[in-house]
């Protein structure tokens, strides 16, 4: 604000610099009463443009604010490259690069020969410089991703956005690794990305792999695969769905993701025979070996089989919420098994090996109050019939059969009348009527209460 104009009132001022801010800030500023004086005598009564000054340095990769400049408006832009200088400590003949920060999208080069005039410089603008050299140092650090011009750090405020890097897989002793985040750029490649999350884990960029998280609830969903065009936007939205979680899992491998190009990693989880977790088996395998050899090969390597309880044969299956999804024959291949499969592999009991063509094995799983709420690890057992002898009871004893050396009375004895058994498909009707009254006419049939209704039953003779 110029206080050359006697005119000028706050409400002018509110008016015309802050009409849609609620409160009007002013800031004060002391300026030297020489050098108001040498301004009057160069410019006169005009009043000067105020403007701010950014500095970006490539080899520290900042940029940071050096103040403001009063400078006319018929001035050069190299006039204030001269101000520069000489306020950085430069040397007064060192090249300078301007630019002028229109919108944070929108940074362009000032001409050094044009007036601030000719390049539409106002009060409050802001420029950025940074020293113009022919064959700039190596920046400190990170040299793949560093930024050489104003431009591209301003591209990266643009589109910067926080990732947070958790481990897939918790439980792992090996690599016991907490969760971090890491500023990017939306614009940042596959192999960027990985450079800076191998710099902070310290561990090979080649031997990283990440894993797309699911928007709903954040579990691992689908492993990305390298790309060379692939930007850390589509790594975090893939396709339509949007997220707001910018979240991605990594696992630390170790071979190269080059070379898993060719092969597919599995991750088994042994159940012993009391249907109990006792640990998880990953491993590296050709996409066309089969899960047969996965299981005769792999797993009989890795596991303790049980000599008791257990027939020597694995089985491997697919657990989906808690049930069983898919049991595996041993013809399917390996690189068919999505990536997201839970496989899980137990050792065939004798029970179920050995079991009868009568004899059921039976499916069980686990669920809390709801069917649908299923937990845990499925398991079976075999269900074996019930066999049992019917003896029929007779109200005579029967008479031992003869042995051969009996005499005749013996003989005749055993020829004594016997009481036969009816046919098989008799039907005997028993009623009792000790305690109950004589026959009643048809007219007057006992009551459903009577205790000659209640003991009437009815049987069958056994064949």
């Amino acid at each position: 604000m110029s206080d050359q104009d006697p005119t000028l009132t706050m409400e002018v001022v509110r008016d015309k610099m802050a009409s849609r801010q609620q409160d009007l800030k002013l800031y004060l500023e002391h300026i030297d009463p020489r050098t108001k004086s040498d301004w009057q005598v160069l410019h006169g009564a005009e009043p000067p443009i105020m403007v701010f000054v950014k500095h970006f340095d490539p080899n520290r990769q900042t940029l940071a604010g050096v103040g403001h400049f009063y400078v006319h408006r018929n001035m050069r832009v190299m006039d204030l490259a001269s101000k520069i200088n000489e306020r950085m400590g430069y040397l007064p003949t060192t090249p300078l690069k301007i630019f002028e920060e229109i919108k944070p999208n929108m940074i362009e080069g000032m001409k050094m020969k044009a007036t601030f005039l000719q390049s539409e410089i106002q009060d409050g603008d802001i420029v950025c410089f940074q020293v113009d050299i022919n064959d700039p140092p190596q920046p400190e650090g990170d040299r793949q991703l560093a930024f050489h011009t104003p431009l591209q750090m301003y591209d990266f405020f643009m589109n910067r956005v926080l990732v947070t890097f958790r481990p897939k897989y918790v439980d792992d002793p090996d690599h016991a690794l907490d969760e971090f985040a890491i500023t990017l750029s939306k614009k940042q490649t596959y192999d960027q990305m990985a450079h800076k999350v191998g710099e902070y884990l310290k561990h090979d960029p080649l031997k990283l792999r990440f894993t797309q998280s699911n928007g709903a609830n954040g579990a691992p969903k689908t492993i990305v695969r390298r790309q060379a065009n692939s930007t850390v936007a589509e790594l975090l939205q893939p396709g339509y769905m949007a997220t707001n979680a910018n979240l991605l899992y990594f696992e630390l491998l170790d071979v190269s993701i080059i070379e898993l190009e060719t092969k597919k990693s599995l991750r088994v989880t042994w159940v012993g025979p009391t249907n109990k977790d006792e640990g998880v088996h990953q491993f590296l395998l050709p996409k066309n070996t089969s899960m047969a050899d996965v299981a005769h090969d792999q797993l009989r390597k890795a596991v303790k089989l049980n000599p008791d309880l257990g027939s020597g044969q694995i089985r491997l299956f697919e657990l989906v919420q808690g049930r069983v999804s898919k049991v595996f024959t041993g013809s399917e291949a390996v690189r068919d098994v999505p990536e997201a499969t839970e496989l899980y592999a137990e050792e065939i009991l004798l029970d179920e090996a050995n079991a009868d063509d009568d004899e059921r094995v039976v499916q069980v799983y686990h669920f809390n109050k709801d069917p649908a709420r299923a937990h845990g690890i499925p398991f079976r057992f075999v269900l074996k019939p019930v066999r049992r002898r019917l003896v029929l009871a007779s109200s005579h004893p029967p008479s031992p059969s003869p042995p051969s050396s009996l005499s005749s009375s013996s003989c005749s004895l055993s020829r004594s009348p016997r009481p036969l058994a009816p046919p098989p498909s008799l039907t005997a009707h028993v009623l009792t009527r000790r305690r109950c009254a004589p026959r009643a006419s048809r007219s007057a049939r006992p009551r459903s209460g009577c205790r000659c209704a209640r003991r009437r039953r009815t049987r069958t003779w056994p064949r």
